[in-house]
């Protein structure tokens, strides 16, 4: 979790006040909101108690954006939120008007903040994919942002998110025999010489490109770009996704995300700004 005090004029992020945290999205809703409650306090300490005008919050789907309720059930992800008001427990925690408390989609904003790194973006269709404990999904054409929700669309015995996520990609290394990673990060981190750990790798890649094969025959995105925390690990995957998935066309092209925490927030903002 990142958080960060912007100023909605220029989308500049104030000084001091980018934190960020671990939250582990399977714990308890009181766990959970607290670990929210460490990082957002932190953020706003640069403040020296001067007040917050507005609260936008990136949130996975699915989500009630208008209304602030979460409903997200199943999706192994957030599963103690299911029903809550979350828009109220930030208007307590902050002391802000509900009218003052905005909920976006995570991809939408992923994506608004990775635009100025894509050339001439103005003039392209360009997708958004995150990689992390689930699979978010957005597309920019024509001056607008929507999301896609690709994560819960059928693939294979299941939905996306059921391979193409921490869990699916850590389970089928679980199911190979192997027992050293917890999570991708760690997985990456063995030897290349561990059996385990390629056999992983290369599924995903088949996954990947059964999955990007698709994205650009139905969305037929210019450009994706690939973020979140697995794709920080881009350099043992993409290769190879790349070799299967043969470019031909000089106008499609893959690239990775800048993983600056910034600009998550700036699309925040211009979220906001979009907004009201």
């Amino acid at each position: 979790m990142s958080a960060g005090v912007v100023n909605r004029k220029d989308c500049s992020v104030l000084e001091g006040s980018l934190e960020s945290g671990i939250v582990n999205s399977m714990l308890e809703r009181k766990a959970v909101l607290e670990q929210w409650k460490i990082v957002i306090e932190r953020s706003l300490s640069v403040l020296c108690g001067n007040p917050v005008h507005a609260l936008c919050v990136a949130m996975p789907g699915p989500f009630d954006y208008e209304k602030g309720i979460s409903l997200m059930d199943g999706m192994h992800k957030y599963q103690a939120l299911l029903g809550m008001d979350v828009r109220k427990y930030f208007a307590n925690l902050l002391s802000l008007a509900s009218d003052r408390i905005f909920f976006v989609n995570d991809a939408e904003a992923f994506l608004l903040g990775q635009l100025p790194f894509v050339k001439n973006y103005a003039q392209k269709r360009v997708m958004g994919i995150t990689l992390g404990t689930g699979l978010g999904s957005a597309l920019y054409n024509q001056g607008r942002v929507k999301d896609l929700n690709l994560g819960s669309s059928l693939f294979l015995e299941g939905i996306v998110e059921d391979y193409i996520s921490t869990r699916g990609i850590i389970g089928f290394y679980k199911k190979c025999g192997g027992d050293k990673a917890r999570d991708v990060k760690s997985l990456f981190a063995l030897p290349s010489t561990d059996i385990y750990r390629q056999q992983t790798i290369e599924q995903l890649q088949l996954w990947l490109i059964a999955f990007l094969k698709r994205c650009f025959k139905h969305e037929k995105p210019d450009v994706i770009v690939v973020g979140g925390n697995i794709a920080q690990g881009s350099q043992f995957f993409l290769p190879g996704v790349l070799g299967g998935l043969e470019l031909k066309d000089d106008t499609k092209a893959i690239q990775v995300a800048d993983f600056g925490q910034q600009n998550l927030l700036k699309g925040l903002a211009l979220l906001l700004n979009d907004k009201n």
